[in-house]
């Protein structure tokens, strides 16, 4: 499996949500690609509960042998579209920007262009809040988003 969800359930997904004129101007190989972009993206990006049904399997999902959820096909549909998520996908690993340093009443302050290697927050949050029951918890900080980009505390 590629992606966790096909072309057609996202053509679904998209159809009755104002996503569908920029899904819908997607060529069936971009389509494609953006699944599978944003099935790697929840994979390297969330920690989830159990473990992976089949040892050898690519993907984060089935688990502890249960079907994979729908919710998952929302959020990869979703995060599909997102603009950003070509840049998130395609960047390589390295040191994580510092904004700020601060030690006793000394602080230096860095300015940074926008990036485009962030997903848009509203799409992260229909993501957790679709994925909530899967997440791996942590009592101090809640749902655990593992993310180059960001680390955020739910």
């Amino acid at each position: 499996m590629n992606s966790y969800a096909t072309m057609a359930q996202a053509d679904e997904f998209h159809a009755i949500r104002p996503t569908a004129q920029t899904w819908a101007a997607l060529s069936n190989t971009e389509k494609q690609a953006r699944l599978v972009a944003a099935s790697d993206y929840i994979d390297l990006n969330f920690r989830f509960r159990g473990k992976k049904s089949d040892g050898n399997q690519m993907r984060q999902f089935p688990r502890n042998g249960q079907p994979m959820p729908p919710q998952l096909v929302w959020a990869v549909s979703l995060l599909a579209v997102s603009g950003s998520l070509n840049a998130v996908v395609s960047s390589s690993g390295g040191a994580t920007a510092i904004n700020s340093v601060k030690i006793g009443e000394l602080q230096v302050s860095y300015q940074q262009a926008q990036s485009s290697n962030t997903i848009e927050d509203g799409i992260l949050q229909a993501i957790k809040g679709w994925l909530w029951d899967w997440l791996l918890q942590d009592k101090r900080m809640g749902a655990i988003l593992v993310s180059r980009y960001r680390i955020n505390d739910f």
